[in-house]
């Protein structure tokens, strides 16, 4: 019998809480925006409980994103060394009801470093800028988010 066991993972990515981190801030900035943000597991099963017969998964998603949605939203983490967390977004986002593509873009999330603030130097003989604190993965997602909600403005 033989195995295999590959020397790398194949898709690298943020470690839990990393990932954690990012989504909390990403829906937060779109609940906060004005988006109504639905769970794709609640949906399915609330769709199952009233299904007849046979289990049927796909035909479960495909009724509860009928009744509930309006969008959905794929977002992919695509490895990019450039960017602040050494990744990048490809974000997807359907219509329901024609299963047209409303918009699928690669997104980088970078945030805009602000100036740092002035501080002393030489023994109060004079003033410099400090660099800007480091882009946080909170900064990232609420990015992402602001991002996303301006692409979908664009197109509603």
């Amino acid at each position: 019998m033989s195995t295999f066991a590959p020397t790398a993972p194949s898709r690298a990515g943020l470690d839990e809480r990393s990932e954690a981190r990012l989504r909390g801030a990403f829906l937060s900035t779109l609940s906060t925006g004005g988006l109504r943000l639905l769970d794709r597991s609640m949906m399915v099963r609330t769709a199952a409980t009233q299904a007849s017969g046979a289990a049927d998964v796909q035909g479960n998603e495909s009724r509860a994103l009928q009744r509930s949605a309006r969008f959905v939203m794929e977002v992919l983490l695509v490895s990019d060394p450039q960017e602040p967390l050494a990744v990048g977004f490809n974000v997807s986002i359907k219509d329901v009801s024609s299963s047209a593509i409303v918009f699928s873009e690669y997104l980088s999330a970078r945030p805009a470093l602000g100036k740092g603030a002035w501080v002393a130097v030489n023994g109060g003989q004079g003033f410099e800028r400090a660099a800007p604190a480091p882009v946080s993965i909170e900064d990232v997602g609420r990015t992402l988010g602001l991002t996303v909600m301006g692409k979908l403005a664009a197109v509603w």
